[in-house]
Parts: structure tokens; C-alpha cells; sequence
């Protein structure tokens, strides 16, 4: 049997301490990407991540908020005031107070009816006009036929079906603009309120709204539906351009260069009446008293006597004069 040399054996041990190692390292690599593939997908992205649109994530509370729009502009920072509002139907004072359960809470849990796209959409200035009727937590959607009829003020009109499926009345377009203005005002506020007089960024645009809502209102007693809602789609588009660029004072004054969409409700047809208007009655005259009238009865002879029993006159009208021929 051979023997192997010091030196052999040295450089045998090498060789096999050196794949060991490789082996080794080659393990712990394979074992930890395997325990990466099994981890949990990670949580939103912290709200101080704007995303690709500029909005800021949707899970972001009114002090993360805040404190983004902070850092963005490099503000001082200061305390959050998150309005006390209490539940429908509560006492303002007393036991029955409830402090608001949303204070401090992200969009998501504020509106939970809204699918999360269509938030991010409506924060982001980015979301269509008929999209906003996803906004209406009554609203279904239905098929409608190619066209359709709206009754205003005695009226009948025909409506386009896109235009009627997607606000089928005046009820649905305004359930979902107050849903729509209640979203950016959260946004609004919460982006502002960190700031010295940031609350008034806030009521710019909740005034807005009450004044634009006023608004539509109006326009339904004089124009029909279909034409409302081609004016209310150019005027949603104008301000939301605006609002991108941080302007929300358009919402607060009518659109005149929008009017030539409105056409005007035919005019109600006149009642007819059941009968023909009765012709005009002759004037009255008073009658005579007896004492100035004639007997009838005493020209026909049947009524003698100076005097008449019923005290009328017993007198014979004087005979008419004959004319007098006038000589050529």
C-alpha cells in the first residue's frame, strides 16, 4: 500500500476544507431565498410615498398627511385639530355626546363603500364624470335602452342612454357629487392642517360645493336633464384641471361659457277648459217703476177706468206727425 507524503496530504486537506466551504456558503444562499419566497407580501407603502400620479397613498392618516405635505414644502409642522363631530341623532353635550370614530382614520376606512381605485382616482383629480357615479352608495347599476325619457316640471324629454345609464336622475348626479366633494374636503384638510389658517383651504371647497349644488338645483327648473348633465360634465372637467394645479374656488360661481349647453324646458301647455267660455252677458237695465209705464192691458181695452189697479198710466201715446212734404 502507498503512503502519501506530508505534502500530498496537506494539499488534500486544502482542497477538501475549500469545497466544504463552497458547499456550506452555497446552502445558507439557497436557504435564504427560500425563506423569502415564503415571507408575507409587505404591507402598503407608508404614506409619505406619493405614488406615480402624485397622490398620496390611501392608508394615510390626517397627520401623515400632513406631515408629507410638510415636508414637501418644508412647513413648520403643527398639532392636527380633528373636528369632534358626533353621530346622527346624538346630544351635542351631555352623555350623549360621540366623539367622531373616523378622527385620525385614512380615506379607506372613512368610505369604506368606495372601491379603492375609484379613491385613488378622485385624489388624484385623475377619476371620469360618469366614473363618480360609483361614488353613490344607493346607486345600482341597470341596463337602460338606447334612449330614455325624463319627466321634469310636466315635461318629457329624451335622454341618450350613456348619459341616462350612468346618472339615471337628478338625485343620483347630486348623491354623487356630495360623496365626491366629501372625499377632497378629507383630502383637503387633512393636506392643509398643519399649517397656520390651513382649515380655510377646507371650507373654500365645502362652500364651493353647497354653491354648486344650489346651483344645479336651479338649472333643473328651467333646463331639461340630458342638457344639465353635458353643462355639469364640462364644468366637472374644468375644475378638476384646476384643482390639479391647487386652485378650488372654481366650484363657488356658474360657468358662463358653458351656457350653450342648456336648453331650455318647452312651455307648459295651456289648461283647456272643460266648456266653451260662456259669451258675455248683456248689461243689465233697472226696470221702470210701474207709476212710469203704460197699462197694455188699457190700449187693448180691457183695463177701463181712469185709474189702472196695478198703478199704471192709462194714457194713449200721442199718433205720430205725418211728415211734410217740402216742395221742390
Amino acid at each position: 500500500m502507498s503512503s502519501f507524503t506530508a505534502e500530498q496530504t496537506k494539499e488534500l486537506g486544502d482542497i477538501i476544507a475549500k469545497a466544504l466551504t463552497d458547499q456550506i456558503a452555497a446552502l445558507k444562499i439557497n436557504a435564504g431565498t427560500s425563506s423569502q419566497s415564503n415571507l408575507p407580501p409587505p404591507p402598503p407603502a407608508s404614506s409619505q410615498q406619493p405614488s406615480s400620479s402624485g397622490a398620496l397613498n390611501l392608508f394615510s392618516s390626517p397627520d401623515e398627511i400632513a406631515d408629507a405635505y410638510a415636508t414637501r414644502t418644508a412647513s413648520a409642522p403643527t398639532a392636527v385639530q380633528h373636528s369632534p363631530s358626533f353621530f346622527p341623532g346624538a346630544s351635542p353635550s351631555g352623555s350623549g355626546a360621540v366623539a367622531n370614530p373616523y378622527a385620525g382614520k385614512n380615506a379607506v376606512l372613512r368610505f369604506p363603500h368606495v372601491e379603492q381605485p375609484v379613491l385613488h382616482a378622485v385624489l388624484s383629480h385623475t377619476i371620469n364624470f360618469k366614473e363618480l357615479i360609483k361614488l353613490n352608495p344607493r346607486f345600482t347599476q341597470q341596463s337602460a335602452p338606447d334612449q330614455t325619457l325624463q319627466f321634469a316640471n310636466g315635461q318629457i324629454s329624451v335622454v341618450d342612454k350613456a348619459v341616462a345609464k350612468a346618472f339615471p336622475d337628478m338625485n343620483a348626479l347630486l348623491g354623487s357629487f356630495m360623496v365626491y366633494f366629501d372625499v377632497l374636503s378629507f383630502s383637503l384638510s387633512a393636506t392643509h392642517g398643519k399649517q397656520a389658517g390651513g382649515w380655510e383651504h377646507g371650507w373654500t371647497l365645502s362652500h364651493g360645493a353647497s354653491l354648486f349644488v344650489q346651483h344645479l338645483l336651479q338649472l333643473q327648473q328651467q333646463h331639461t336633464f340630458g342638457s344639465i348633465l353635458q353643462y355639469t360634465e364640462r364644468f366637472f372637467l374644468y375644475r378638476r384641471a384646476e384643482m390639479l394645479h391647487g386652485h378650488y374656488a372654481g366650484w363657488w360661481a356658474p360657468d358662463g361659457t358653458l351656457s350653450f349647453y342648456l336648453v331650455n324646458l318647452p312651455p307648459a301647455p295651456l289648461k283647456s277648459s272643460a266648456s266653451s267660455p260662456a259669451s258675455p252677458a248683456a248689461p243689465f237695465k233697472a226696470a221702470k217703476p210701474k207709476a212710469d209705464t203704460v197699462c197694455m192691458n188699457f190700449l187693448q181695452g180691457k183695463c177701463t177706468g181712469d185709474t189702472c189697479p196695478y198703478g199704471r198710466q192709462h194714457v194713449r201715446p200721442a199718433p205720430s206727425a205725418a211728415p211734410v212734404a217740402t216742395k221742390a
